[in-house]
């Protein structure tokens, strides 16, 4: 145990600490008392919005629309691996609402169901598969449009403390009044650098669940992939799916730093180009939330945003 001790980094240290002193504890009343822990502490396998007006939007309906559409790894980790998370997420919630599409990473606290509340982003999906030795897939999708269908694949592979969490790809089809159907996944690669021949696992896996669901529709694929553009993983991911890196045609001489250094965070299209029916247009894109926010900032990853025009041309 001391060996396995030695070789934990600071973050995954705290991460045994937090299964040790508070997940454990469960697991132990479960067997002891003979009970169904989930009576207790209910873990609610995917949250989804029930607001819908079937006349929403209707009455304004036009053939091109403006997203404005958000990444963001929000650290929604608990106390002792984060501190201050719920001061965070009174921030964070004012920020998300000034778009129309949300991915969220690591939204693995209770406490993240504050962004839920948010006043302008009504439907959302938060796959949430936690159990008592892990801390689920922290994925959430918030949108200002109607989810209509949703689906979720957890990766096989993992390694280290990304084993207490259960990661993978959340899907969703978003309809848009004045365009249709627009596909968007939301996903969260294996941490750490060395790492990188899981992360060519997931980009396969994650492929086979883009084929299984491609109908030819508009398709946004976004996350924190924990890969750098300059990586074999990247490359990789690139031959599998050609997609358009967002913030790449914008600035294509920059980096974009996400994360430690590096852009690790990325919003792709695809089908750029070749949808048929479509006229889509860039606008912008850039790094986002990477201001401190009295005296902190508000995740340890910034957020990406892109700004698409998507015109019907039919």
């Amino acid at each position: 145990m001391v060996r396995i001790l030695n070789k934990l980094n600071k973050r995954d240290f705290y991460l045994f600490l937090s299964i040790l002193f508070f997940v454990l504890p469960f697991a132990i009343l479960k067997f002891l008392l003979k009970i169904d822990i989930e009576e207790v502490v209910h873990f609610s396998k995917i949250t989804v919005s029930e607001s819908f007006n079937e006349s929403d939007n209707e009455e304004n309906a036009k053939d091109v629309i403006d997203l404005e559409i958000l990444t963001y790894n929000i650290r929604g980790i608990s106390y002792p691996v984060t501190n201050n998370l719920s001061k965070r997420l009174e921030f964070i919630v004012k920020e998300i609402e000034k778009y129309d599409i949300v991915g969220i990473q690591e939204a693995f606290s209770h406490k993240t169901d504050l962004l839920l509340e948010n006043r302008y982003l009504p439907y959302y999906i938060r796959y949430d598969n936690r159990s008592l030795l892990s801390f689920g897939s922290g994925l959430m999708l918030l949108s200002k449009y109607k989810i209509v269908e949703y689906d979720f694949k957890e990766f096989s592979m993992c390694k280290e403390a990304d084993c207490f969490a259960k990661k993978g790809v959340l899907f969703t089809r978003i309809f848009f009044p004045e365009i249709g159907e627009v596909d968007i996944y939301n996903t969260h690669y294996q941490a750490e650098s060395e790492n990188g021949e899981i992360r060519k696992g997931q980009n396969r896996e994650f492929y086979e669940i883009y084929k299984q669901k491609d109908k030819g529709n508009l398709t946004i694929l976004l996350g924190d992939f924990n890969f750098r553009r300059d990586s074999p993983e990247y490359i990789d991911f690139i031959t599998l799916f050609n997609p358009v890196d967002t913030f790449a045609i914008v600035h294509p001489r920059e980096e974009g730093i996400t994360h430690e250094g590096a852009r690790i965070d990325y919003i792709f299209l695809l089908g750029y180009g070749e949808i048929s029916g479509f006229d889509i247009q860039i606008l912008d894109s850039d790094v986002v939330l990477d201001s401190k926010v009295q005296g902190q900032h508000l995740s340890d990853h910034f957020g990406v945003l892109t700004i698409l025009r998507l015109r019907s041309i039919n």
